[in-house]
This record gives structure tokens, sequence and C-alpha cells, in this order.
């Protein structure tokens, strides 16, 4: 649900109902002032405000209702989390050539046709992933095997 435009943001209080949500630097230091409140020594992870606003979205989208403490406490759980948070989402070039050159199969490939593999792939309808561009390249497996 997104915040209604004209509407007063929430009050920032621990136990305040999560309605006209802003992510905002006052609103995201609030919650790190909850988080530090019970983890003093926790540090930043990458990537842990859009999985924070994932999962709000989705509470909200469920029209679960949740405070601004559970959001600490789900901030505070991603910061914690053991290595990396997952990557986010996205149909970007690095991301294309991160998974392109893990392949073991494009061993040796140079970066000009893992560029030229990215630019076919963004003319192309659907996503922009890696997973796509091997659909879409490899051979078809015959129906009749002959």
């Amino acid at each position: 649900m997104p915040r209604r435009a004209g509407g007063a943001r929430d009050e920032l209080k621990p136990d305040t109902v999560v309605t006209n949500y802003v992510g905002d630097r006052r609103t995201k230091d609030f919650l790190l002032e909850l988080v530090h409140a019970k983890a003093p020594d926790i540090g930043s992870k990458s990537g842990q405000w859009y999985w924070l606003n994932d999962w709000r979205r989705k509470m909200q989208g469920a029209q679960e209702q949740f405070t601004y403490r559970d959001m600490a406490d789900h901030l505070r759980a991603l910061m914690l989390n053991d290595g990396r948070l997952p990557r986010i989402p996205s149909g970007r070039m690095i991301n294309f050539i991160t998974d392109f050159w893990a392949d073991p199969a494009n061993a040796g490939i140079p970066r000009k046709e893992v560029l030229d593999a990215w630019m076919w792939l963004k003319v192309q309808p659907g996503p922009k992933t890696y997973a796509e561009y091997r659909r879409l390249t490899s051979p078809e497996t015959p129906d009749d095997p002959g």
C-alpha cells in the first residue's frame, strides 16, 4: 500500500502501527536507533533497506498490522544475517556479467563478447537476466528423438 498522498506521516514511536510510512533519513535514523538499543555494535548490510521495504510492502499487501518496533526487529534480523543478504533482483548489466562468467561453460569468453550478449538481451522481450539469455540462446531439444 503506497503512502496516502497528502496524509500525515506516521508518528515515529515504537508502538505506532505503520500506516503512512515515509522512507526518509528521519525514519531510517529512528529505526536504526531502535536496532542499536538492542544490538549496539551491529553493522549495516548492503541491501538492508531494500529487503526491509520488500518485507513492509508484503505485510501491507497482506493487510497485516505491524509497528515500527516490528520493522526495527526485522531490520535487526537482516543486519544480523550471516554473510551477505540475497542479491536485489534486477535486470542490471553487472548482474548479467557476474552470472555469465560464473557459468563454467563461459570460461575464457572475453568481456567484449559478454557485453555483446548483454546488448542483444536488452532488446529482447522479457527479463534481462543470464537465465533468460540461456533460455533464449540454448538450442531447443527436439520433441521427436527421431
